[in-house]
């Protein structure tokens, strides 16, 4: 257990105590009520920065449950084609690329913060 614990102190050890740290600095700075400054900037990024991974996150779940799996040989194809300049198969790729954007948009909407 102590091997364990020692391999994966970052995870056991440090990331609590930072995230007890953020806590107790949150409510040490007033909670940033009222404050349109620096610090408040400084202490919402990594709340911010968290949602904007879920919403990356989930946007990637969605997108890969939802979105069409071709084997090996079909990817071979499709980047041909892409590359050969096809138009279905660049309609394809801009219909893909623009779900999985609409996903993150969506996504960042549902975990943005209230203002």
């Amino acid at each position: 257990m102590k091997d364990w614990l020692r391999r994966w102190q970052e995870f056991t050890g440090w990331l609590p105590l930072l995230a007890v740290l953020a806590v107790v600095g949150w409510i040490v700075l007033g909670a940033s009520a009222g404050r349109d400054d620096l610090v408040r900037w400084l202490l919402e990024l990594p709340i911010v920065t968290g949602y904007a991974l879920a919403a990356a996150g989930l946007a990637y779940l969605t997108w890969r449950r939802w979105s069409y799996r071709l084997d090996d040989a079909g990817k071979a194809e499709l980047w041909r084609r892409l590359l050969a300049g096809e138009r279905g198969a660049i309609t394809v790729y801009v219909v893909n690329a623009a779900f999985y954007l609409a996903l993150v948009v969506v996504y960042a909407l549902f975990f943005a913060p209230p203002r």
